[in-house]
């Protein structure tokens, strides 16, 4: 990057610069050095386009960025965005309004879940919808925060709210929140656990008797 400015200054036949030229290029230096110290991502200046970009051709550029590629939720984040990019990727970032947001959900719960490339008769859950226009708003912001043309539009009231449900770990969810507890309290977890096994084997043995 330095060499670029250095070069810019210069002139491709290496002519010796103009002092306006050097001192234009040593401010400019100063804007990257101040830049690689925040660590911005400098390959983002390519994404910018010079007029407004669309849901689609942002979430293309999204997907591709190190800070996303580096998330845990990406392969469900790439599976979100396709209804997001299906429906509303021919709009504007600046242009986007909370009537696309309501006729986005709405169009999601008419529909029904897609099965071997077969919309079934079972209907989208409002869980899903929410995951949906969640991962659109962080994306737009993510936009904003990196200096794109977008609306303000309010997400409040268009994200549906989802039936909370109760589900049983998986081993591996047990393991990886019994590491993380207090000691304290995953002695009385176990504590809990040993007493339920005793209390099943006395009700079995109970029955053997019957």
């Amino acid at each position: 990057m330095v060499d670029a400015v250095l070069r810019k200054a210069q002139g491709l036949e290496g002519k010796a610069p103009h002092v306006s030229d050097l001192k234009a290029a040593r401010d400019e230096l100063r804007v990257y050095e101040a830049r690689n110290i925040r660590r911005e991502d400098f390959d983002f200046d390519k994404m910018k386009p010079t007029a407004g970009m669309t849901v689609a051709s942002w979430a293309d550029a999204y997907f591709d960025l190190e800070e996303v590629k580096t998330k845990r939720s990406i392969d469900r984040d790439r599976t979100l965005v396709i209804p997001v990019k299906r429906i509303l990727g021919g709009k504007l970032l600046m242009d986007l309004c909370r009537e696309d947001l309501f006729a986005y959900r709405n169009v999601r719960k008419a529909g029904g879940i897609i099965c071997g490339r077969k919309e079934s008769t079972i209907k989208i859950a409002d869980g899903t919808v929410k995951n949906e226009l969640s991962l659109l708003r962080r994306m737009i912001n993510l936009a904003r925060d990196r200096g794109l043309q977008t609306s303000t539009v309010s997400f409040r009231g268009a994200i549906p709210e989802a039936n909370t449900r109760a589900r049983i770990l998986t081993d591996t969810e047990s393991e990886r929140l019994f590491a993380i507890l207090p000691t304290w309290f995953r002695r009385v977890v176990a504590g809990c656990a040993s007493d339920r096994l005793v209390r099943g084997r006395s009700i079995a043995l109970d029955r053997r008797h019957d």
